[in-house]
């Protein structure tokens, strides 16, 4: 599952040495941070056995853990425009072209429903 919120955008797949456990996957690190994960339970790059993954930055969280954290960011929805909302918060280059991305993405979408 891909999830993109004001926080950032990440993946989330059951993992496959461990059924009980998701394998949540981001691009940056700072996106697992803003989640509330902490920077020990995060594992990058150059701890995995692949040497270019998709996503280089994961965790492996309880799933009944982070379903919980998913309720959380639903529950604080604050806004009535969801890339307004990024937009408003965004303030470095990474958090630019998150927005930037986000923006093609809509786009992308919005193409697919009109065909």
């Amino acid at each position: 599952m891909w999830i993109y919120s004001t926080d950032g955008f990440i993946s989330v797949v059951e993992d496959k040495h461990n059924p009980c456990r998701f394998c949540v996957r981001a691009r940056h690190k700072q996106h697992l941070l803003n989640l509330g994960i902490s920077a020990d339970q995060i594992v990058g790059p150059t701890e995995m056995d692949h040497p270019h993954p998709d996503y280089p930055w994961r965790t492996f969280q309880p799933k009944v853990t982070f379903v919980n954290v998913l309720i959380n960011q639903v529950e604080a929805i604050n806004y009535p425009d969801f890339k307004t909302a990024v937009k408003q918060q965004a303030g470095g280059r990474t958090e630019l072209e998150y927005l930037h991305a986000l923006g093609a993405i809509w786009s992308i979408s919005h193409e697919f429903e009109r065909r």
